[in-house]
């Protein structure tokens, strides 16, 4: 190896001056957007002449260095060349100005540095290059996120690349000045582990000295404790708990002065506010299930906190809100703009127009579901509908039928005969009317299913019995469905079968159990694996429960997407040979069938308020205000009309009046444009009447409250019937209808569309290059284009016309000439091409004109063979597909080169016509 030249010791030696104050030195083939700051090598000018430095700062273009060797003193020939350069930047590297400000003149040994923006301005000598921030600062644009470093080559590895973007995009952001930034990353490309990390570089490099880190139940704040302690992605690679103190919000003030600090938003609000904290995770978790999410949207905003509050209102640099799709921006608006200067970063997948009108639209990255499908980093998921009679029409409760009811508020039940018979819709089932007899259909469907339809690949056995989440309605229907489901799934372990919901022991424990053991196959829950939680394994979802939210159905969907190594999948499932190639959504309410809502919080209907026990109780000390009369009224309306009657007969002969009767004469005196007021303290003696039955009845009032709670019929056991099990028909013809329009609209940009379009029913030969290309083109427009999805849609919608994918066929290229020959028409049968081929190679040597003897009859069944896994026919002499020696028999099977050339010819066009 020859020794570096001159010039080639001084561009050494200004690389490391770059590289010491923050610069990341790279030619113009690895420049990256995402580096804060970059110092590119012969940097392109107009004219194609090339600065020998072109600096760029947030991807703007700001100044050039000419580089000289050692001896060269940078007279006065060197900067007019390098001033040149600036005054002619091309248009696309984004100057900053033209002239671009910065110019720098080395040797090396010497730098010389003058602002273009100084009209008559002199070289002046530095010891260094200026850092990032210090050039920033130079060029008024100076901010504390400017001396954020560089990613290392470590740390991009070990960061997805929609990490590195989305904490990039952020950076720029904050350093732009702007105070709210939304990122929006697909359920599984890891939110928590990309906060862990921006996190981490503004602790570290910024003036942000304490986050407040928000969540949106208890439960997800103990995981993102868990994956703060586990981040080592730090200048040292010690756990960034090591480093920084990372503590969840209670009621040791203590954990409040943490560098990060974790807490629900109701749980800050407490805090701030002097209320009591309770600890420990049942106490928790209790807490996170009174907090429903259609209540907490609808409920009153809360009032900001006073000047007695427990933190000062610049406790926080950094407020970070995960899953931030709730009500936060809504109710609790006024707590998280309490912190005034600190900037307020947003993670969601599912963004509605309340969060982003809340960051102000400074949505700095977009993650999207489908790409994180193309990407491998979730997997998509396929539709499988249960549809029996009573879950999509509805049942009837009969005369002189046998049911229990069960009281919702008291839990107490009795057994009776039916009297006056009634019908229930689906809405109201495991609500009003529990028929047990639709979960056993329900479960008994998905057992027969599950190895003949979804998984046939695997060996059945239930004791493997893909990892399965049950979304019900209550905890009691989540009670039931682990009772049926240990009883249709016989035999099997005792932790087969379990509920994670708060009424459980221990709910961290059940997760971990469902995450890692291989006994626990199938959890129920209602609302706490709902959102956030990562169970890798987890492959089917079954809903048994409805849900009118756009945001909660995508964020309970999220749930089975996120992918997982075949070595990991097969430590809790051993059958699980074929991988985890997708998941399964097992639809058995019509979820996926009807629209999904997604609006402002204003939108929905108001919650009750106050609650009706507190209602009764102001009556019943005579506060008879206009509001709580008619308060009174609606409430006891809306309990007769949900009422049976023999429920409101009950209620009349302990109240001596019916539901309706009291709610219509409160109805009329509040019409009355000459009621006498409500007078605090006095008798008033036109409104008592009103209420009495009630006031002076408490039993009454108790019976009101239950029948407000409402009561659960049981049908012992009840009846069902199986309307339809198989695949959606709803998914599958919106890929099919998508795949047929994309099929129109490139037909002419697709070399292989534009062959099969020709001649569909015999079409050109088409090469393997031409078939990769199609694949992967068609990819790019919709991840639902993979052959395999394709082939199971369209034997969805036409089960005769198409045969099964086996397990070694589902990636071979030549399923895609099948499907699209079936879409342009040539193909009128789906039948996967090996198989095909295999039956036209039967039928040419059947053929008596074709009279092959046994060696051609064995050379052209390694052609068929090669033909059918690369959809690719040989060169005429077999050149490039068979070995020398394979060839020489083929020759010597058929004869004369010509004789296996023509051969050739003839049975491939022969093959692809089939």
């Amino acid at each position: 190896m020859s020794p570096p030249t001159p010039e080639e010791r001084a561009r050494a030696k200004i690389d490391a001056m770059l590289a010491a104050s923050g610069w990341t030195v790279v030619s113009r083939a690895d420049y990256r957007a995402d580096d804060p700051a970059s110092a590119v090598t012969e940097g392109l000018m107009q004219g194609g002449t090339e600065a020998d430095y072109l600096l760029f700062l947030d991807n703007r273009a700001v100044g050039v260095i000419e580089a000289k060797r050692a001896e060269n003193d940078l007279g006065p020939e060197v900067a007019a060349q390098a001033e040149g350069y600036a005054s002619h930047p091309l248009p696309w590297v984004s100057p900053l100005a033209v002239p671009l400000p910065f110019v720098f003149l080395s040797n090396g040994d010497k730098l010389l540095f003058r602002d273009l923006r100084a009209k008559g301005g002199a070289y002046e000598t530095r010891e260094r290059f200026p850092t990032p921030a210090e050039a920033l600062a130079l060029l008024g644009l100076g901010s504390a996120f400017g001396a954020l470093p560089a990613f290392t080559p470590h740390e991009r590895r070990a960061l997805r690349a929609c990490q590195t973007e989305a904490v990039s995009a952020l950076e720029r952001s904050f350093r732009r000045g702007d105070d709210r930034a939304l990122v929006v990353l697909a359920t599984g490309a890891g939110k928590t582990f990309t906060a862990c990390t921006f996190c981490y570089r503004f602790l570290a490099h910024t003036p942000i000295r304490r986050v407040l880190f928000l969540v949106d139940r208890n439960n997800l704040g103990r995981q993102a404790h868990g994956e703060f302690g586990a981040f080592r992605l730090t200048a040292s690679g010690e756990p960034f708990t090591s480093i920084y103190e990372v503590e969840r919000l209670s009621a040791d003030h203590a954990t409040a002065r943490a560098s990060v600090v974790i807490s629900t938003i109701q749980r800050l609000y407490a805090f701030l506010t002097h209320q009591a904290l309770a600890s420990g995770a049942a106490a928790e978790d209790a807490e996170d299930e009174a907090a429903d999410p259609a209540a907490e949207d609808a409920a009153p905003a809360v009032a900001a906190p006073g000047a007695d509050a427990a933190l000062p209102p610049d406790h926080f640099d950094l407020v970070v809100v995960d899953e931030c799709h709730r009500s936060i921006y809504g109710r609790w608006r006024a707590v998280l703009e309490y912190f005034k200067g600190a900037r307020i970063v947003g993670l969601t997948a599912t963004p509605d127009e309340r969060t982003e009108e809340f960051f102000r639209g400074n949505v700095v990255a977009h993650y999207s579901f489908d790409r994180s499908v193309l990407d491998g980093v979730n997997v998509d998921g396929r539709t499988f509908d249960i549809t029996t009679k009573i879950n999509s029409e509805g049942g009837a409760v009969r005369e002189g039928e046998t049911v229990e009811e069960l009281s919702r508020r008291t839990g107490h039940k009795i057994s009776r005969v039916v009297e006056d018979g009634w019908d229930f819709t689906p809405s109201q089932l495991d609500r009003a009317v529990e028929n047990e007899a639709t979960v056993r259909l329900v479960l008994e469907t998905y057992r027969d299913a599950v190895y003949t339809k979804l998984y046939p690949a695997r060996k059945p056995d239930f004791s493997a019995l893909p990892k399965t989440l049950v979304f019900a309605k209550s905890d009691r229907h989540a009670d039931l469905i682990v009772r049926v489901a240990r009883d249709v799934f016989a035999g099997q372990s005792p932790a087969f079968a379990q509920k994670i919901t708060y009424s459980a022991d221990d709910t961290e424990a059940l997760l971990r159990a469902f995450r890692n053991d291989a006994d626990f196959r199938l959890a129920v829950t209602v609302t706490l694996v709902a959102t956030g939680t990562d169970v890798r394994p987890l492959e089917v979802l079954l809903f048994l429960r409805d849900v009118q939210s756009r945001t909660l159905f995508t964020q309970m969907r999220g749930r089975g997407v996120r992918a997982i190594g075949d070595d990991k999948l097969l430590a809790v499932t051993p059958n699980a040979v074929d991988g985890k190639r997708l998941f399964y959504l097992v639809d058995a309410v019509g979820v996926t069938h009807h629209d999904l809502w997604l609006g402002p919080a204003s939108a929905r209907p108001p919650s009750p308020n106050p609650p009706f026990h507190l209602l009764l109780e102001c009556i019943a000390h005579g506060d008879l205000t206009d509001d709580n009369l008619r308060l009174l009224a609606a409430r006891l309306s809306r309990t007769h009309h949900k009422s049976t009657e023999p429920q409101r007969a009950d209620f009349s002969a302990l109240c001596g009046y019916t539901l309706f009767e009291l709610a219509e004469g409160i109805v009329r005196f509040l019409e009355r444009d000459d009621r006498a007021p409500f007078a605090p303290g006095g008798p008033n003696t036109a409104r008592w009447p009103l209420v009495a039955p009630l006031a002076n009845n408490p039993d009454a009032r108790e019976k009101l409250l239950d029948l407000w709670a409402g009561v659960l019929t049981v049908r012992l056991p009840g009846e069902d019937e199986l309307v339809y099990a198989g695949f959606s028909r709803d998914e599958a013809q919106g890929a099919v209808s998508a795949f047929q329009r994309a099929l129109r609209e490139h037909a002419d940009r697709i070399e292989a569309l534009r062959i099969l379009s020709q001649n569909p029913a015999a079409p050109a030969p088409i090469t393997r290059e031409a078939l990769v290309d199609l694949r992967d083109r068609l990819l790019s427009l919709d991840p639902r284009f993979a052959a395999p999805t394709l082939w199971n849609a369209y034997r969805t919608l036409a089960p005769e016309s198409v045969e099964d994918l086996r397990r070694d066929e589902r990636d071979l290229l030549t399923n895609l000439v099948a499907l699209v020959r079936h879409a342009f028409g040539g193909f009128p049968r789906l039948v996967p091409f090996p198989r095909l081929a295999a039956q036209r190679f039967n039928l040419w040597c059947g053929q008596p004109q074709n009279a092959l003897s046994e060696p051609q009859k064995r050379i052209l069944r390694e052609v068929t063979a090669y033909l059918a896994a690369n959809g690719e026919i040989p060169e005429p002499d077999l050149r490039g597909a068979f070995d020398l020696t394979f060839r020489a028999q083929a020759l010597a099977a058929f004869g004369t080169p010509a004789a296996l050339s023509s051969a050739l010819r003839a049975y491939a066009a022969f093959l692809l016509a089939g």
